[in-house]
């Protein structure tokens, strides 16, 4: 696939968002850490590199992505909000980075803390700001896309699809119940 991503078929849903390739992610991921906004930027590589949904990004907390000496681990437990699944995800070199460069500026005692501290009640960033950032920063970047943070989960999905050529094994990793309508999910609708 080309520098451009791939606009999945709307089927009428105008708001869909659109496939933003991993490559793109983590260029997306670089630019937010050279514009100083080390959190987006880690929040950014965690809903990318982990296929998180952003309610389940930003419910993470500093003690499920540090390991016992206090660096990033090398793999997190997740519990899935919406599937109530356990996934263990294995932290790519980016992500890690990312973290490490976003703790380093904020200098995090309290495992219990939330990674992506915000104002709404249970004290998490709000999903509509994380919305507002991964938008802001495509147009930053110049892309074209109809981006949203769930393009970043798109990205992880169709990277792990890319890398195994497996639509059963990509759903499993990525929490998906329905092979078929994952590889329509990231717009690979003729290998369906």
């Amino acid at each position: 696939m080309a520098e451009t991503a791939r606009r999945r078929q709307r089927g009428g849903d105008a708001r869909a968002a659109d496939v933003l390739p991993m490559a793109k992610a983590v260029q997306m991921v670089t630019w937010l850490r050279g514009s100083g906004k080390l959190r987006d930027s880690a929040l950014v590589a965690v809903a990318s590199g982990f296929g998180l949904r952003i309610s389940d990004a930003l419910s993470l907390t500093w003690g499920d992505v540090l390991d016992d000496r206090g660096g990033i681990a090398d793999a997190v437990q997740i519990v899935e909000h919406k599937t109530k699944k356990p996934r263990t995800v294995f932290v790519l070199p980016f992500v890690a980075d990312a973290l490490m460069a976003y703790r380093t500026s904020v200098g995090v005692a309290d495992r219990g803390a939330k990674l992506f501290p915000g104002g709404d009640e249970s004290g998490q960033l709000h999903r509509q700001t994380a919305w507002n950032l991964v938008r802001a920063a495509g147009k930053g970047m110049g892309l074209t896309l109809h981006l949203s943070p769930h393009s970043l989960r798109k990205s992880f999905c169709d990277y792990v699809y890319s890398m195994t050529r497996d639509a059963i094994m990509t759903a499993r990793i990525t929490g998906h119940s329905n092979p078929a309508q994952l590889l329509h999910y990231v717009g690979r609708v003729a290998e369906a």
